[in-house]
């Protein structure tokens, strides 16, 4: 081939280079070939057009390649997918969406559906069910009646004379000002996320029977906007007072969270207060009832009929009650030394065991006490020689002894295998002496020991 001839192969291959690139940095696909391809029925295409993005979160993911009449009144729109945008599942969903003001026009924006879904193949079609498209401003306003009508124009007037008039230049200082708000706002948002599964879900949920409610009466519905009506006229005539409020509101919130951290630090100590109170919570109910039986009963004697009987008692009791008062004032001094007494001396005494060697019995004194008076009563009983003749009982040994002369009976003597012994012995120098001159309680007690001696 000659050099000429070359050169013009290479010339025309650059001139049909340049157009084709043009293309291709327009139209991304070949002509005539195109990958994943779905096609999606829609109740009207909204002003979308050949080469409109489709976008999945705000990322392009493909072009709207065709716009056509579809079944019935719907719209057919075909959607060329890019392989970023892929997997589809069969419950994706797309909707019509307005571009940015710079923009202009609509884009589609596509939901890819859930992975648990089967995949959606390339050529499957969407139903209407599955896409939804953007109300226009029209329609909006087709819905409201001439006085929601009048009354938004005469809103519109107002603020377009507020911005003409200095509004303006003070919402574009305000804006400056709005950015720890925004801030606080998106913190906000972040935690109406949740922290858990499920708790926006609970959220909507919640909104959902609150709504329902609202829906379920519309006379208390209507008195609410008509209260807010009026509760927002009352703000608007008193705007020096509203500023004064929303100042301190601000010192409010500035001086809240050291009181909200106090709050926080008190919790633990409030819940161990009510875990410790639960037992008395649980037994409350009964005592309450108890007290009601009481207050019931008290009731009773103030009733009608019974009320001058009450009244009565009460008289007697508290005309007599300071008499019987003044009357043990005089009682108790003398009371008093003779039930110290009972308590230091007597009861000590009464309440003792008696040490008596081989014939102790081991129980307290006034028991062995009330025993012998069943002895003493029976040695009068003249009764199977129980009786005052009391017999003798004489036997042998080595000791002998004799007695004084008994009345009736004379001198008696015998003999026995050991020593007489008397028991208790007298006390030396005769029993203690019984002062008078002082306290009971200050007096030595007397000794119990049963002292042992040799009868001559």
């Amino acid at each position: 081939m000659s050099r000429r001839r070359k050169n013009q192969l290479i010339g025309l291959g650059m001139v049909l280079a340049v157009p084709l690139a043009a293309y291709l940095s327009f139209h991304p696909s070949i002509p005539g070939v195109h990958g994943y391809r779905i096609t999606a029925l829609m109740r009207t295409a909204n002003q979308l057009r050949t080469n409109s993005p489709v976008r999945i979160a705000g990322v392009d993911v493909g072009r709207v390649s065709g716009v056509d009449k579809g079944p019935g009144n719907l719209a057919a729109v075909t959607l060329d997918i890019q392989d970023r945008g892929l997997p589809l599942h069969r419950d994706a969903t797309l909707r019509i969406r307005p571009r940015l003001f710079l923009e202009g026009g609509y884009y589609v924006d596509l939901s890819p559906g859930t992975p648990s879904a089967p995949e959606l193949s390339s050529g499957a079609t969407l139903g209407p069910a599955q896409t939804t498209s953007p109300v226009q401003l029209d329609q909006l306003l087709s819905t409201f009646d001439a006085p929601i009508r009048s009354s938004l124009k005469e809103t519109l007037k107002a603020s377009a004379e507020g911005f003409s008039r200095g509004g303006a230049k003070g919402l574009r200082e305000v804006a400056p000002q709005l950015e720890p708000t925004l801030r606080d706002l998106a913190w906000v948002a972040r935690a109406g996320q949740g922290t858990a599964p499920h708790d926006v879900s609970r959220l909507i949920k919640g909104a959902s029977r609150f709504t329902g409610g609202l829906a379920a009466d519309p006379a208390s519905l209507a008195d609410e906007v008509t209260n807010l009506r009026i509760t927002a006229d009352a703000l608007s005539a008193n705007d020096r007072a509203l500023a004064d409020s929303l100042s301190e509101l601000d010192g409010l919130v500035r001086a809240a969270p050291s009181g909200l951290r106090a709050l926080d630090g008190a919790l633990p100590i409030l819940e161990r207060v009510a875990s410790e109170a639960r037992p008395a919570i649980a037994i409350a109910p009964a005592a309450l009832r108890e007290n009601a039986n009481v207050v019931a009963q008290l009731g009773s004697l103030v009733a009608p009929g019974v009320r001058d009987r009450t009244v009565s008692g009460l008289r007697t009791t508290f005309v007599d009650l300071p008499t019987l008062v003044v009357n043990m004032s005089s009682l108790f001094p003398k009371v008093k030394p003779l039930s110290d007494c009972l308590r230091t001396h007597i009861t000590p005494v009464l309440t003792a065991k008696i040490n008596d060697g081989a014939l102790s019995t081991g129980r307290p004194d006034w028991q062995d006490f009330a025993h012998s008076l069943v002895g003493l009563s029976s040695a009068f009983q003249d009764f199977d020689g129980n009786g005052y003749a009391v017999r003798y009982e004489f036997g042998g040994g080595p000791e002998g002894f004799s007695t004084q002369a008994l009345p009736g009976i004379g001198s008696l003597s015998g003999t026995t295998a050991s020593p007489l012994q008397s028991r208790p012995a007298p006390l030396p120098g005769g029993p203690p002496p019984i002062r008078s001159d002082v306290p009971c309680t200050t007096q030595p007690l007397p000794s119990l020991e049963a002292q042992t001696r040799s009868v001559p």
